[in-house]
């Protein structure tokens, strides 16, 4: 099963598909080391275009499948602004994938990835969030709500929460 944790930067993705696979023991994708670093520029000045996007989307789904292969269960994360892509990962994986979306405010996301910005910004060994808060008020607006999904987790307050709801789910199924 691929448990692929989505929504708008910010949201806790990483922070929660981390924190998931550690507890559990299974291996954790986190979709967005797959960017180029001209992608990254191209994302930083929003001038990353459709055709990137879905370039980009193409570039991890082998890793997906190969992992899927070696591995009963895996996390993996990344926003999936667009419903196509979503709908393209139900079309590729139709029996072992399952879309959760993490819903964020987005006054709370702009206040964790201003936060993740001002945490790693002085230490060398990680880099800051590619998010600046500018570049979110403008790729929010771009952002699909999902129209359907098998799990929703509010993730507005605390990690640990939204961590111990989709483990449970995990869990059950």
């Amino acid at each position: 099963m691929i448990y692929f944790i989505f929504g708008k930067p910010g949201a806790g993705k990483s922070t929660i598909g981390r924190n998931i696979a550690q507890m559990l023991r299974i291996p954790f994708v986190d979709c967005d080391n797959f960017y180029t670093s001209n992608d990254l520029k191209r994302i930083q000045t929003n001038t990353f275009t459709i055709e990137e996007s879905d370039a980009f989307f193409m570039r991890f789904i082998p890793i997906l499948e190969n992992y899927h292969k070696q591995e009963s269960r895996v996390i993996a994360s990344q926003s999936l602004f667009r419903q196509a892509q979503r709908d393209e990962l139900r079309r590729i994986f139709p029996s072992v994938i399952r879309l959760i979306y993490l819903d964020v405010n987005d006054e709370t996301c702009l206040k964790r990835l201003e936060n993740k910005r001002q945490y790693t910004s002085g230490r060398q060994e990680q880099e800051p969030h590619f998010y600046t808060k500018e570049q979110f008020l403008v790729e929010i607006q771009e952002y699909e709500i999902p129209k359907h999904t098998d799990l929703r987790i509010e993730n507005n307050c605390c990690v640990e929460n939204a961590t111990l709801n989709l483990i449970q789910y995990i869990n059950r199924i």
